[in-house]
């Protein structure tokens, strides 16, 4: 009795060392009668153990992509990384023939490959402005891994979506690579990063405006107006549409006076556009000088004299009517000459005032 019973609890437990499936050396066979492990999942077991080797427990399974926490739980029982080959399952214990039912109702559980990737982002930037880059996966619901992205300005980021600032102007080609399980994707976008044609004109009201002078239209989310007093920095999606303009005051951000230049800088703090000083219109000055009527300040001719007795007459001024009907002989030299006449006499005048010469006596 006792060697019989010896006997059949060495049987019982090769029988049930024989029921694990050895993930280090099944093939997808052997491997599909897991639950839940179907073709696909089977594959990618297989794959991970080529690319990284053996697993050293049973839960380095689940660093298989496509196996998680549940796909574990229903399989540790079944499994082992001992380094027994599989065995055949003999004809007297029926505890595999539970687990070989189950499995077959979970095979149809793949897990497809992404088919393709594509770059979302805009095709237009400009210089020292964020830009965001999403990755749009096609086909498929695997998960990928191992992201790269080239600016093609000679910076790189590994994010799955990243956010890049371009330092010049130019056409640039962005590359990101993406992996699953060993099949490498890629894909590319060009980009063209432009520099900012905005103007900056204040007016005498106290408002500035900002015209666009570009093809493109731009966006001045983050862009900032700073005056001598204060600073004002634009909401995203401020959009400006080429040739247009866009008009803010500026009270709450700069004097105006002589210190009163505002400044337009872009996201990184340099500076696109500034303005002068804005200040009310000067009032219209009008005058008459040398028979010349202006609404601006005018040289004017000052005749002195050398001689400590009486100073020489000054020249007289042109009446308005007088300038009324030189104004009205547009175009005819006459009114030129009598002019310059007017001139040469007073000028003889005051001659002979200086040379003590009387008028009827001989030169």
């Amino acid at each position: 009795m006792l060697v019989a019973g010896v006997v059949g609890f060495f049987l019982c437990t090769t029988v049930s060392a024989a029921a694990l499936v050895n993930i280090n050396t099944a093939a997808s066979s052997e491997l599909e009668t897991l639950v839940g492990i179907g073709p696909s999942k089977a594959a990618a077991i297989i794959d991970y153990r080529n690319t990284y080797g053996v697993f050293g427990t049973i839960e380095d399974i689940q660093n298989v992509s496509g196996i998680g926490a549940t796909t574990f739980a229903n399989i540790k029982d079944s499994i082992t990384v001992g380094s027994s080959a599989p065995s055949t399952q003999t004809q007297s214990n029926p505890t595999p023939t539970t687990v070989s039912t189950t499995a077959s109702s979970s095979r149809d559980e793949v897990v497809e490959a992404p088919k393709g990737i594509a770059i979302s982002a805009p095709s237009i930037a400009y210089v020292h402005s964020p830009v965001t880059f999403d990755l749009t996966v096609s086909g498929g619901d695997g998960a990928l891994v191992r992201y790269t992205w080239n600016f093609g300005d000679g910076t790189t980021e590994s994010t799955n979506r990243p956010t890049h600032t371009f330092e010049y102007a130019g056409k640039y080609v962005v590359v990101v690579e993406s992996s699953y399980q060993k099949e490498t994707l890629r894909a590319r976008k060009e980009i063209m990063v432009l520099s900012p044609t905005l103007t900056l004109e204040a007016r005498p009201d106290g408002a500035v405006v900002i015209t666009n002078i570009g093809k493109q239209e731009i966006d001045l989310g983050g862009y900032t107006l700073a005056g001598n007093i204060g600073s004002f920095t634009f909401a995203p999606y401020t959009i400006i549409l080429a040739g247009s303009t866009l008009v803010r005051n500026t009270f709450d951000i700069a004097t105006h006076g002589s210190q009163g230049s505002v400044f337009l800088h872009d996201p990184m703090q340099s500076v696109v556009a500034m303005s002068s000083p804005s200040a009310v219109a000067p009032p219209v000055r009008t005058g008459v000088v040398l028979g010349v009527r202006t609404d601006s300040p005018a040289p004017q001719i000052a005749a002195t004299s050398t001689s400590r007795e009486d100073p020489a007459p000054a020249l007289a001024a042109v009446s308005t009517t007088e300038l009324a009907a030189v104004s009205s002989a547009k175009g005819r030299p006459l009114p030129y000459f009598g002019l310059v006449a007017v001139l040469g006499l007073g000028v003889l005048g005051l001659y002979a005032k200086r040379a003590g010469i009387t008028p009827g006596e001989e030169i």
